[in-house]
């Protein structure tokens, strides 16, 4: 069928999108909606017998633990996708899936809640009635109305107070829990002043210290002093209070800790007794723990996972292995297929389809590769089929539209060229680091829910790397300490080498968890205080914020903060991190743990690879100023003038006209990437081809920007960004890894 004369669609589109996008990009999932295929039949009896567990939960209620293990590269990470979805789209629970966890090990229980509360409410206030937490809430009062309909909202919290005596006898959770649907409900109606209380709500759920004026807007009583705080051992409390209300709707909480074996032991051994505790404690709730079987098995055998805890995380023991040709070659056609979705009807590519039907791929190389082996790591297939296509773009630029399409297919039976000679191993860790540094704060940055405000945890992110640059020449730090106890004014001793002499920095993260304003400027007030007042003086302070948590100051506190700045800036320095600063930190600690998951990987020669070893990951980031691009290390790190990690130049093109542009393109595309977009836009607006670098990082901020807010789905791979229509990934009947 020829296409209309109106539709976008022609075959020389379809040629553009070829030499432009490369459908096998993307060898690993980057959280857990992107816009990867999914192929069901893949590790299926393996998903299946997880979704046993979870129906067994829904049914008779209890907790089960399942270990998901596999090698790197099987599919773990898609697998945990497909279960997400299947969740989801069909009903069947709520799930939330933690990765990076960052904290001591005393903290590992209450980082476990903060960042599992967190997912659940989203990191947008005004977005809280889209959220899983307000929809458990929901569900439940709905199911204890007799499921006929929403009650009015005193009704509702009657139910609540009345479900209280069953899942909290104590009230310890449930007045937050109250306070969060009251003031969404009202906020979504328009009608509440006070709409910070669901954001106060939050933030004592996730554990974090309030003030006792803004804890009694909410329904809390402390013991005495001027802040409230959960107390500690009452995080299984929470998540079980949640589980609880989960099951009066029938829906089990899916709690999953993906990469955990990535984690320093004692943080491990922590968050195993956590993980040992909810699931002997929690009703209707399902933990999944995955890691790399080898060091699973390692860590279990050396008792960094004790026994006991062991029992329980493996009560189920789940393990992938690798997929056999055939399936193979399903994860192939699926990704050709969705490639091919928007040409299939161009009269022009028929013959071709019809020929073969991985046009534009080709089938007698898959062939080919599949039958070197009976199985194989998917992400070797498709890193193989990604240079396949690497191969056809080429070959398309060389020759031309015409004569390629003219000529596809006649060279399939000859040999390829000989590959170049593979750079310096360095070169090679550089480039994947360098690439997926960038992927990770672009990921964070599209799931800033994935970064909690918290100075905690900022305070142990930052210690956690430098660690990695202590003893290295490098830099001017010789050595840090943590500093412990309320009465310290510094979270941080920092000192560094100056002009031949020691220097003391002092380092307070001032990150206030009220959302009364009249509460965080006095928090903010007596923090700046302490650090005026404090002895021993460091030659230098440094005040680290973040932009979603400023310093609101009243004149007391202006005060304070007038007269550290009167010190001059070699005395004083007051940090702000915007989200881009703080992923940035967050990314630079996931790197070496992906190494040590031995999921970052460098091609060696033609169907060659090994894995990153920690270490050389942790060098690659010294050796490309990786933690001197971030402005708070910079300051602890060097004397030398910090660079800027600012590089998006300003817009000279109309953020309205891109994303008028954006959706339409993607009103008929299944997958774009702001690479392919930025080209398109270019050429379309008749701009020479130098401005299709500039045009790129201004249509991805502006492609992030439309994702932030919903209006288009989004996944990071490396420096760039695959955009679609929609969150949803595609799915096939027979489907992905």
């Amino acid at each position: 069928m020829m296409s209309s004369p109106n539709s976008p669609v022609d075959v020389r589109r379809f040629l553009r999108a070829v030499e432009e996008t490369n459908p096998f990009q993307l060898d690993a999932v980057d959280g857990i909606r992107g816009a990867e295929v999914d192929v069901g039949d893949i590790h299926k009896r393996e998903f299946e017998r997880i979704t046993r567990q979870v129906e067994i939960v829904r049914a008779k209620g209890g907790s089960v633990g399942i270990l998901l293990l596999a090698p790197a590269g099987i599919g773990k990470s898609h697998l945990l996708a497909r279960l997400d979805r299947w969740s989801r789209e069909e009903a069947r629970s709520t799930m939330i899936t933690l990765h990076n966890l960052v904290a001591a090990p005393s903290a590992m229980a209450r980082a476990v809640l903060a960042a599992t509360v967190r997912l659940l409410a989203g990191a947008r206030e005004f977005a809280f009635a889209q959220s899983d937490l307000y929809a458990i809430l929901n569900r439940a009062v709905c199911t204890l109305h007799g499921d006929r309909g929403a009650p009015p909202v005193p009704t509702r919290l009657a139910l609540l107070r009345e479900a209280a005596k069953r899942f909290d006898p104590e009230r310890t959770v449930f007045p937050a829990l109250e306070s969060f649907l009251a003031s969404t409900i009202e906020t979504a109606h328009g009608s509440d002043s006070e709409s910070w209380r669901a954001q106060l709500a939050v933030e004592w759920l996730s554990g974090q210290r309030i003030d006792s004026d803004a804890a009694e807007a909410i329904g809390l009583r402390g013991e005495g002093g001027d802040t409230v705080m959960l107390a500690e051992g009452m995080e299984e409390r929470v998540l079980a209070v949640l589980a609880g209300l989960s099951a009066l709707s029938h829906r089990p909480l899916i709690l999953c800790l993906d990469q955990v074996d990535n984690l320093e032991a004692e943080t491990i051994k922590s968050l195993a007794r956590f993980v040992h505790t909810l699931v002997d404690h929690a009703n209707n709730l399902v933990v999944v723990t995955s890691g790399v079987k080898s060091e699973m098995l390692r860590l279990h055998a050396a008792s960094v996972i004790p026994d006991a805890a062991w029992d329980r995380m493996a009560r189920i023991s789940v393990e992938l292995l690798p997929v056999l040709s055939g399936d193979a070659k399903k994860i192939v056609t699926a990704r050709v297929e969705q490639f091919i979705g928007p040409f299939r009807q161009l009269a022009a590519l028929e013959a071709h389809r019809r020929k073969d039907p991985l046009f534009p791929l080709g089938t007698t190389e898959l062939d080919a590769y599949l039958e070197r082996a009976p199985e194989h790591r998917p992400r070797d297939v498709i890193k193989a089929c990604r240079d396949r296509w690497s191969y056809h773009q080429m070959r398309l630029r060389e020759l031309g539209d015409q004569p390629w399409l003219d000529h596809w297919g006649l060279d399939s039976t000859k040999p390829p060229p000989p590959p170049p000679s593979p750079p310096p191993t360095e070169e090679l860790i550089d480039k994947v680091v360098d690439s997926k540094v960038k992927e990770l704060v672009s990921e964070r940055r599209l799931k800033p829910e994935r970064l909690p405000a918290s100075g905690d945890r900022l305070k142990e992110l930052v210690r956690q790397l430098l660690g990695l640059c202590r003893d290295n020449p490098a830099y001017t730090l010789v050595d840090f300490e943590v500093c412990s106890g309320k009465a310290s004014a510094y979270d941080l001793w920092v000192t560094e080498k100056s002009e031949g002499r020691e220097v003391l920095n002092g380092v307070t993260f001032i990150v206030p968890t009220s959302a009364n304003p009249k509460s965080l400027a006095m928090a903010t007030t007596n923090a700046l205080k302490s650090i005026v007042n404090a002895t021993p003086v460091p030659a230098h302070r440094i005040v680290v914020t973040l932009d979603e948590k400023p310093l609101r100051l009243g004149p007391k506190g202006n005060e304070y903060l007038k007269a550290l700045s009167d010190l001059g800036s070699q005395a004083f320095t007051h940090i702000e991190l915007k989200i881009e600063d703080y992923a940035l930190l967050d990314s630079l600690l996931a790197v070496p743990r992906l190494a040590k998951s031995d999921e970052l990987e460098i091609e060696t020669g033609p169907g060659q690879s090994r894995a990153i070893t920690e270490k050389e990951a942790e060098r690659s980031l010294h050796r490309g100023q990786w933690f001197l691009r971030s402005k708070l290390l910079a300051e602890l790190l060097t004397e030398e003038p910090r660079q800027s990690t600012n590089t998006i130049t300003p817009s000279k093109y109309s953020v309205s006209d891109v994303e008028a542009f954006l959706r339409k393109e993607l009103s008929w595309r299944i997958l774009f990437t702001a690479r392919e977009a930025a080209a398109v836009y270019v050429e379309l607006h008749q701009y020479s081809k130098d401005a299709i670098p500039s045009a790129w990082r201004q249509i991805k901020e502006i492609a992030l920007a439309m994702a932030q807010r919903g209006v288009l789905g989004a996944s990071a791979s490396g420096d760039d960004l695959v955009l679609t229509s929609s969150h949803a990934p595609t799915t096939t009947s027979s489907s992905t890894s």
